[in-house]
């Protein structure tokens, strides 16, 4: 595994000049089989190999950890009169007059009922929104110059 990583071709000047080569000290392993793989790594490649502790478990102990995500994709069509947020099964018509801020507020009801129906705490998200509501960086929430949004939320703010 390790000679195939350094046979790869190098890409870069810097690569080349450098002589970049992977030597590993210790490899950790880590998921359900974990424990069986580490043995037979460091027979194979005589490199010091440790299963994690509890990594049998460790997907699910991140899965329990993790927060509610969500996004919404939005785009509205001015020209044919028309909303749209395929994933959600979403379209409605709107007017040649629908602004940035109609889709802004359209992609948040959307957004806000999707992160409910996900599990997201309904009093998390008002303290969401009310920060959104008043940063007015937004880039990673709407692109403008395009009649599109993508509004992404992590539900459960630090």
């Amino acid at each position: 595994m390790i000679d195939q990583i350094n046979s790869q071709p190098v890409y870069t000047v810097h690569d080349f000049l450098e002589g970049y080569k992977l030597s590993p000290q210790k490899i950790l392993v880590l998921g359900g089989p974990a424990p069986f793989f580490a043995q037979k790594i460091e027979d194979l490649y005589q490199i010091d190999t440790l299963a994690v502790p509890n990594s049998p478990v460790a997907n699910a102990v991140g899965a329990a950890l993790a927060r509610t995500t969500c996004e919404v994709s939005l785009y509205a069509d001015t020209e044919q009169g028309i909303v749209t947020a395929h994933e959600e099964d979403f379209a409605e018509p709107i007017s040649k007059t629908f602004s940035e801020d109609d889709l802004m507020e359209t992609a948040y009801t959307l957004l806000r009922e999707k992160a409910l129906n996900s599990g997201a705490d309904p009093e998390t998200w008002k303290k969401w929104r009310w920060w959104n509501s008043r940063n007015s960086t937004s880039s990673g929430i709407f692109r403008p110059g395009a009649k599109s949004s993508a509004p992404r939320c992590n539900s459960n703010p630090a």
